[in-house]
């Protein structure tokens, strides 16, 4: 009714001095589901748009302590294993031995096998920073030396942390763009191969009702992906790139984002500033 509108009206005034637009967005969708209003009915609501948005924790003005700093040697392990895969917190948290699948069984690539958002089964590439971290994580994770079934991080390793995981992930989707853009321009051939490498991995994540593979459609991968409107200036104001190589973007999505959404992948990592 319209008496409830305007009380949703009214409580949006009274969330803005204290929330960004999208916590605010978040916040009205139930309310507005349970009460069968449209959102666009809502007129004090603010517009939410992806080059305003805050994900990272470090990047709000906090005092700096140990459980949010990264170059603490309690988080080592931690810091070093989000910087090969780009998973999210709970993710990394629920790590177990047998998690690691080797190099050879899939493709020349070391990747983890994890349940991931909306409980999807997905498999991760792990692309390390040097050769030092690759052989630290493939030792983390040696079924030799530890239980299979035994979680990756123990006590202290994990527990009480506050580091900024999202700015890790988005720093992880940014190298690993760069590095198939990168081999796609010093290897004409690897352009074909990625494709099939993002075909199958596509395969794996997206399912129709009956189970059977959703279609991959050419337009994810052929082309550029240019920037508009406000994410075009931030980008300029930030010295970023405008447009991106819709290949290395679904390849970096689909391998180390665990999703295959070019918009997200671009809006929501590749164009956030490191310190975000």
């Amino acid at each position: 009714s319209e008496c409830t509108v305007d009380f949703i009206n009214l409580y949006c005034e009274y969330l803005k001095p204290k929330y960004t637009a999208s916590t605010i967005h978040t916040m009205l969708a139930p309310v507005c589901k349970c009460l069968n209003i449209k959102m666009n009915e809502i007129d004090n609501k603010e517009l939410r748009h992806t080059s305003e948005n805050i994900r990272g924790r470090s990047f709000i003005e906090t005092k700096a302590r140990s459980d949010n700093d990264e170059n603490d040697p309690r988080w080592n392990k931690l810091i070093i294993i989000a910087n090969s895969c780009g998973l999210r917190r709970n993710e990394l948290k629920n790590l177990k031995i047998k998690s690691f699948i080797p190099s050879g069984f899939i493709d020349d690539f070391d990747y983890l096998c994890v349940v991931g958002k909306g409980g999807k089964k997905t498999y991760q590439r792990l692309l390390y920073r040097n050769e030092e971290e690759q052989e630290l994580v493939r030792e983390w994770f040696n079924p030799l030396t530890h239980d299979m079934n035994d979680f990756v991080f123990q006590g202290n390793e994990f527990q009480g942390n506050s580091l900024n995981l999202h700015r890790i992930r988005s720093n992880v989707a940014k190298r690993a763009y760069r590095f198939y853009v990168e081999k796609m321009n010093s290897d004409p051939l690897y352009r074909k191969q990625l494709i099939q490498e993002c075909k199958r991995q596509w395969d794996l994540l997206n399912h129709r009702a009956d189970g059977a593979p959703r279609n991959f459609p050419t337009n994810r991968y052929t082309g550029y992906y240019y920037l508009r409107g406000k994410n075009r200036s931030f980008a300029k104001e930030h010295n970023l790139p405008l447009y991106y190589d819709k290949l290395g973007v679904l390849a970096c999505s689909l391998f180390h984002l665990a999703h295959n959404r070019l918009d997200c992948s671009v809006n929501h990592y590749l164009t956030v500033p490191e310190n975000r």
